[in-house]
């Protein structure tokens, strides 16, 4: 038996319908090897560890995919909240360098702008449903780029 039928066995077994993680529909899944179908060379004790190991590491790998991804989405609506603020105080150059750092940072997706444009009007009728108090212009220029930065970073490339 080689080596991915084991993996699909294993996972099999696990419950896991032969995979892990399916990324999408066109593209294959990653797996786990099969305790059950190890060669027979490998001590018993040293196959359970190694497939532990394993399915453990991928799992945090998942984990940390996740972690990124959250990361991603909050630095878009730290630019959209403050966004919506520069607009209700008119401080249009803040909003066109907010607009040039996600253009130039952010994948070509839809969903990425849409989230920008929701957060930046709900921040808006927030700060005129709170009456809020608009920030100097460099208060709000030393936040912008705080935020950029932080846009930057995460979707380093």
């Amino acid at each position: 038996m080689n080596f991915l039928t084991s993996v699909k066995t294993f996972s099999t077994q696990l419950g896991l319908n032969g995979t892990i993680f399916p990324l999408h529909a066109e593209a294959p899944s990653v797996t786990v090897m099969s305790l059950a179908t190890a060669p027979p060379s490998f001590p018993r004790r040293l196959q359970r560890s190694l497939s532990a190991a394993l399915l453990l590491a991928l799992i945090g790998m998942g984990g940390q995919a996740a972690a990124s991804q959250q990361a991603q989405f909050d630095a878009i609506k730290r630019l959209g909240d403050l966004n919506g603020v520069a607009l209700h105080c008119r401080a249009l150059l803040e909003t066109r360098r907010m607009k040039m750092a996600l253009i130039r940072n952010l994948p070509q997706r839809r969903q990425l702008g849409e989230l920008f444009d929701r957060q930046s009007h709900e921040s808006f009728m927030a700060f005129i449903e709170n009456k809020g108090r608009c920030p100097s212009m460099a208060e709000l220029g030393a936040q912008v780029d705080t935020a950029i930065k932080q846009l930057e970073r995460v979707y380093a490339k």
